[in-house]
Formats: structure tokens, sequence, C-alpha cells
């Protein structure tokens, strides 16, 4: 049961490290666009 959870946990983390580059990479192309 165990490690029925931890895999389901892994999962949401591999969802949020998705949204996360996704917010990452739109930052530095504001970033890139205010400094050019």
């Amino acid at each position: 049961m165990r490690s029925g959870k931890a895999s389901c946990t892994l999962e949401t983390v591999w969802e949020d490290k998705h949204k996360y580059e996704e917010a990452e990479r739109r930052f530095y192309e504001h970033e890139a666009t205010q400094a050019a």
C-alpha cells in the first residue's frame, strides 16, 4: 500500500515539474523581451 502512495506522489511531482518548467520558460522569455 505504501508503494502505491509513493507512485501516486511521483506522478504528481512529474505533473508539477511540467508546470514549473512552463512557467520558468515564460518568465525567461519575458525577461529577454524586457532586456531587448
